[in-house]
């Protein structure tokens, strides 16, 4: 009975100081565990991406922003006489988050097909906007003189103010702008996971 009561212990502050590192220890290691599996579950959602990537719907999608762009800003120049560079970021914004959400793409060519598609929205605003003042100047309705044209007729329309010696610069700025900001908008970032929203 003495025998057992003469057993070393050890000492209530050295007790707790083990204990402690103790828990220390498994928390770490706990924490560790919890970012390595939060790590894995984005690297394997990184890779099921790509097959959630759809172009023939981001081209289809993006176009129809890019007619609907183009419409409301021929629309707006053709009433206000406005033709400010931010209905260029405006339209190049609109197609490329089009691009992006039907798409839902990770590579460079969903920004390419946003930056083209806007390049091309540019052009057709210059066709209803210069459809609308041969309309104004004949008395003619606008779709009746959009579909008389013929295609000599509408290349030169397209790029009307392109050619325009007194505004080239103030139009190619414009277009740069906004077929730089569709790139740069209709694809996912490679910095973020898979949106589980339609924007993010």
């Amino acid at each position: 009975m003495q025998a057992e009561n003469s057993r070393p212990t050890l000492p209530s502050a050295v007790g707790s100081t083990y204990i402690s590192r103790m828990v220390w220890r498994s928390n770490n290691q706990a924490s560790s565990g919890t970012e390595a599996a939060e790590q894995m579950r984005r690297e394997m959602m990184r890779e099921q991406l790509p097959t959630d990537q759809n172009l023939a719907a981001g081209i289809f999608v993006g176009t129809v922003a890019s007619l609907a762009g183009a419409a409301v800003w021929a629309t707006i120049s053709a009433f206000s006489g406005w033709d400010g560079f931010i209905l260029a970021l405006g339209l190049g914004y609109l197609v490329g988050l089009a691009v992006r959400l039907a798409g839902r793409g990770r590579d460079f060519v969903f920004g390419i097909v946003a930056a083209l598609l806007t390049a091309f929205g540019c052009l057709m605003r210059n066709l209803f906007y210069e459809t609308w003042l041969i309309a104004e100047r004949t008395g003619e309705g606008f779709l009746e003189v959009l579909w008389s044209l013929d295609f000599v007729t509408a290349g030169e329309l397209l790029v009307a103010p392109l050619l325009d010696a007194g505004f080239s610069a103030v139009v190619w700025g414009s277009y740069a702008i906004g077929v730089l900001n569709a790139f740069q908008t209709g694809r996912i970032s490679s910095s973020k996971d898979k949106p589980d929203s339609p924007i993010s």
